[in-house]
């Protein structure tokens, strides 16, 4: 079964973490991007989600697959893993400079036992770990996604709807990174793979340029075991 706009509204009203066996690795057709915050004044959070391949609106529909929360970094790494396993997301968006969960990550490798089919895990940098005001840029996107009227991006029964309700419009400004993992988990995977995908539009309408020195690509930075996929 191929990902068309059928399966992708099947998959809309399917349980969180429910297994797609029909989703395989076909660039033009799927998208399965993967985020991840640790844990800071909440819960560390990670979020898997996908992206249909029919434009809908100036984008793409985005819908959350599989969440996980815990305050535990070792657990966060572990589940991870699991995830990535289980829906074989393209990339993992989130904060590869993370010294704690580079030494679970080592520890999980170290395992007997463990899938060996992926050499390590890999976590790309997003340049929303910079912004000085990442949530007034991030609750405007997903408030923009969510609109009833403009729906792009679909939550299924997760918790996150119950952290964005909790946040006071006044105090946005004053937030920081490692305040709501849940919200940042998902921005980051939510926004990279939309801007990736307009991105890809973008280049397919540029003309052929014969520069055969000139390479597209996303630039991947690694720490210590941090996820590199192949």
């Amino acid at each position: 079964m191929t990902l068309n706009i059928v399966n992708f509204d099947q998959i809309k009203e399917l349980p969180l973490g429910a297994t797609y066996d029909h989703l395989g690795p076909t660039p033009d057709r799927r998208y399965i991007f993967g985020g991840v915050s640790w844990p800071g004044k909440r819960a560390g959070f990670a979020v898997v989600v996908l992206m249909d391949s029919i434009k809908h609106f100036d984008g793409h529909d985005v819908c959350l697959i599989a969440e996980h929360e815990t305050a535990s970094t070792r657990e966060l790494v572990r589940q991870i893993a699991v995830l990535d396993d289980k829906f074989m997301p393209d990339r993992w968006i989130g904060d590869n400079r993370n010294d704690a969960a580079d030494k679970f990550i080592k520890e999980l490798q170290a395992d007997v036992g463990r899938d060996r089919r992926r050499s390590k895990l890999m976590f790309v940098h997003t340049s929303m770990l910079e912004m000085e005001y990442f949530y007034r840029y991030a609750l405007d996107e997903i408030k923009r996604l969510l609109d009833k009227d403009r729906r792009m991006l679909f939550l299924k029964d997760s918790i996150i709807p119950n952290y964005l309700s909790d946040i006071e419009r006044d105090v946005i400004s004053d937030l920081k990174h490692g305040d709501y993992p849940a919200i940042e988990a998902l921005a980051y995977a939510v926004i990279t793979i939309m801007k990736s995908k307009i991105r890809e539009y973008t280049e397919r309408k540029r003309p052929v340029v014969q520069d055969r020195s000139y390479r597209m690509g996303v630039q991947k930075r690694q720490a210590g075991g941090m996820y590199s996929r192949y």
